[in-house]
């Protein structure tokens, strides 16, 4: 894949490190892997997806009709989605997606046992095989590192946004969109050089050393000060994340969530990291 977006709020990873806001205003090309929650879910946006020639990795709810056509031998199976009752009645319009079922096994996460189910066009094992697809699923909630690095660290002003017309407002949001672009590249370029993850190099130790290096780069051969800028970024890197997870409650008591209790403050961490823990269902 050569971009991977998030729906609603998306962001490609490895090659192309940038935020947008909603995925329809992304030029979605051949290549990109577009990934959404379930309330996303649609017939026109997955078709105008695959005719854009991009692919998709979506959530899809409970409910959602989905009869298996034929099983494969990584473990999901192919079905197909229609516009409508009418239209499934009659075998008519349908889209080919693959299904993957799946669960974990963890009894310190919540939801275990709990069914959930992805769709994707990639309809052939070897492009994506179904013990992967969860992982990649999961990693959509890099997003909100994403909104942080940019509302935190890029846009840390008392006034974040100072224009006071509408044009001037989109020319600075631009602008961070760009700066950012700029150092999650810059990120990239220095870990795939390195063979590691982009996630590992630390956003805010990456800034602090372009904006050191950048009144060094008109005194010096741009391949050369580039390279030596990727060898500073490679040395950000971060400590291991912990495996760790906390419930969904909150302090306000209106509120379709539960209430925050005592209970809740030291939950009992996964015993086994989340790639570990998944469990396909047949």
């Amino acid at each position: 894949m050569d971009r991977t977006l998030e729906g609603g709020d998306c962001f490609p990873m490895d090659p192309l490190p940038y935020v947008c806001g909603l995925y329809a205003l992304i030029p979605l090309g051949p290549g990109d892997l577009l990934i959404w929650d379930r309330g996303f879910f649609s017939y026109e946006l997955i078709r105008s997806v695959v005719q854009r020639g991009a692919h998709l990795l979506a959530r899809v709810k409970s409910n959602t009709v989905l009869r298996p056509i034929r099983r494969l031998d990584d473990g999901s199976h192919l079905s197909k989605i229609y516009p409508d009752w009418n239209s499934r009645l009659r075998d008519r319009d349908g889209l080919l997606v693959r299904v993957v079922e799946y669960t974990h096994d963890d009894p310190n996460r919540p939801g275990m046992g709990e069914r959930h189910r992805l769709i994707t066009d990639l309809t052939n094992p070897e492009d994506m095989p179904a013990r992967e697809a969860p992982m990649v699923y999961h990693e959509r909630w890099e997003q909100e590192l994403a909104f942080d690095e940019i509302k935190t660290h890029l846009g840390s002003r008392e006034i974040p946004i100072r224009s006071k017309s509408p044009a001037g407002v989109v020319q600075e949001i631009y602008g961070m969109m760009l700066a950012h672009y700029v150092v999650r590249r810059v990120i990239h370029d220095a870990a795939a050089a390195a063979g590691r993850d982009p996630d590992r190099l630390s956003f805010l130790d990456s800034l602090r050393v372009l904006q050191c290096q950048l009144p060094e780069s008109p005194h010096v051969a741009a391949e050369t000060w580039y390279q030596r800028l990727l060898r500073e970024v490679r040395r950000q890197e971060l400590r291991p994340r912990r495996d760790r997870w906390y419930a969904r409650v909150i302090k306000r008591k209106m509120s379709n969530w539960m209430k925050k209790r005592p209970e809740h403050r030291n939950p009992p961490q996964p015993t086994k990291p989340f790639s570990q823990a998944v469990v396909l269902l047949i």
